[in-house]
């Protein structure tokens, strides 16, 4: 029977490029580029979500998530935490990814339907079944009684990838509408946290046996080790890695037993031409002794020559022929095993041959898939960080506006005339100058430390007038109790730190 799926990741809020990409919103033509990668746009048409009352609908992408979940915390009175915070530090959103198998989740969206899964492919013509809406339908009917309706800020289902899926937004919000992450989600302590767990996938199972989908095996027992989204893809190129090396080895395989079925085809060619020419020969001097015996008998009739030697020989020259007769069957079978055993050779090499073809055509495309996961994954980490860089220059960019204001306040009229002195003042010299001119470069730089490509980060960042900031630490790397967006926030700081101006100082690691 199929497994379910249910995965939770814990936010501190979702930005926009989250957002868009959940709603499939792209507002440049490089977000376009490089979710193409992930997910099949001539599919997109399929997607849905569900709303307020399990009404299934087409995804409204006039309203990012976060519009979404401003819009319900100012209903209901509710203060973001994190707002006013220099740096976000409380969990405000539970990101729930619901889903199961794939050739089951497959038969729930599609039906009999086929769907080519290779990039470039045109799905245009597949239409949404309606055993997924109801089976999305129960889900939020599910989430929604377990963490209450009105704390459900997004559910969307995405049939346009690999494996159809949902994502659910989650507001941590209590019966008292206060945020609280661990009276909604954790509990008290991770013993707590594991147990609420337990019990969700427990529980999420009920729901899914009508769809054919069960529990998976408790992780405590396998000892599996939870994946981020991040970890998980790239787990997944490091399997396609593990996939093209084994195809090498089977193809290598293949080719050497084709060359040996070659062998054995050119030793059994040898085999029947030799065996057509013994039996030539048998039948040309099966003729000659026939011939020989008629002429014999014809004498023998005739009442020439000595009878009893007459009879002698043809006597001798019969059982000459006999022998020959039995030579010529024996070789007549041997022929037609041979041909047989040829016919059957040809036939595994063809086969082989094809097989061999096949498994080329596999590792080409599986090539091809670990240049575009490559891509896709720089890719999405680049419009992660671009993101954050949005983020980082508005709030700086706030702040400055800030100081501008207070900075004019105190400003008379004639002083006015000096704000060529006062722009100085205010702008002149720092991050926000900076980081406008260098917006790309510090993607790159932390992109690369997020990755831990940490040499070619640092020699980026050299070679692009950085390398004023110091040294990076020797201890640099993700810390084990850190999540994604804390590691990618802290990249993305130590990117600013190695693209400040260079003093002539050289980086070392």
């Amino acid at each position: 029977m199929a497994k379910q799926v249910c995965d939770l990741a814990a936010g501190k809020g979702i930005s926009v490029s989250q957002s868009d990409e959940h709603l499939r919103k792209a507002r440049t033509a490089v977000k376009n580029k490089s979710w193409s990668g992930n997910y099949d746009p001539t599919r997109e048409h399929l997607n849905f979500e569900v709303v307020k009352g399990g009404i299934v609908k087409n995804i409204d992408k006039s309203k990012s998530i976060p519009t979404r979940i401003r819009e319900i915390l100012k209903a209901r009175g509710i203060l973001d935490p994190n707002i006013g915070l220099d740096k976000p530090r409380y969990r405000t959103v539970a990101n729930f990814i619901l889903g199961g198998s794939r050739g089951q989740m497959h038969r729930l969206a599609f039906g009999n339907q086929t769907v080519i899964l290779d990039p470039g492919s045109d799905n245009s013509g597949i239409t949404r079944m309606k055993d997924i809406e109801d089976w999305a339908v129960d889900m939020y009917n599910f989430m929604s009684k377990k963490y209450g309706e009105k704390n459900i800020a997004a559910f969307i289902v995405h049939l346009d990838e690999t494996n159809p899926h949902i994502h659910c937004t989650i507001l941590p919000i209590t019966e008292k509408n206060k945020f609280s992450w661990k009276k909604v989600i954790a509990g008290a302590d991770k013993f707590e946290y594991r147990d609420r767990m337990l019990k969700l996938h427990d529980e999420l199972a009920e729901v899914n046996k009508k769809y054919q989908l069960e529990r998976g095996d408790d992780i405590s027992r396998t000892k599996a080790k939870h994946r981020t989204l991040e970890e998980y893809h790239q787990w997944e190129q490091k399997e396609l890695r593990n996939k093209v090396a084994k195809q090498r080895i089977t193809i290598k395989e293949q080719e050497d037993y084709i060359i040996n079925i070659s062998s054995d085809i050119k030793r059994a060619e040898t085999k029947l031409k030799g065996l057509t020419t013994m039996i030539s020969n048998l039948e040309t001097i099966h003729a000659e002794k026939q011939l020989e015996i008629d002429k014999l008998q014809e004498k023998l009739a005739a009442g020439g020559g000595d009878y009893n030697g007459l009879i002698e020989k043809i006597v001798n020259l019969k059982k000459e022929l006999k022998n020959i007769e039995e030579k010529l069957d024996d070789k007549q079978d041997k022929l037609k095993k041979a041909k047989t055993e040829i016919g059957s050779l040809i036939l595994q090499k063809d086969d082989n041959e094809k097989i061999n073809l096949d498994l080329q055509e596999k590792q080409e495309s599986l090539v091809r898939e670990i240049e575009r996961t490559t891509l896709n994954l720089q890719d999405r980490e680049m419009s992660n960080m671009e993101s954050l860089a949005l983020d980082h220059f508005r709030q700086s960019r706030n702040s400055q506006i800030k100081k501008a204001e207070e900075y004019e306040a105190g400003l008379n009229e004639n002083e006015r005339k000096i704000i060529d002195n006062y722009n100085t003042a205010v702008f002149g010299g720092s991050p926000v100058d900076d980081m406008a001119a260098k917006t790309n470069e510090v993607v790159a730089v932390a992109t690369a430390l997020y990755f831990g490509y940490i040499d070619q980060a640092i020699k980026f960042a050299t070679d692009h007038g950085g390398g004023g900031g110091g040294n990076l630490p020797s201890d640099w790397g993700k810390k084990d109790d850190e999540d994604d967006w804390a590691w990618r926030r802290r990249s993305f700081g130590m990117a600013l730190h190695l693209m400040k101006p260079s003093k002539k100082r050289n980086l070392k690691r």
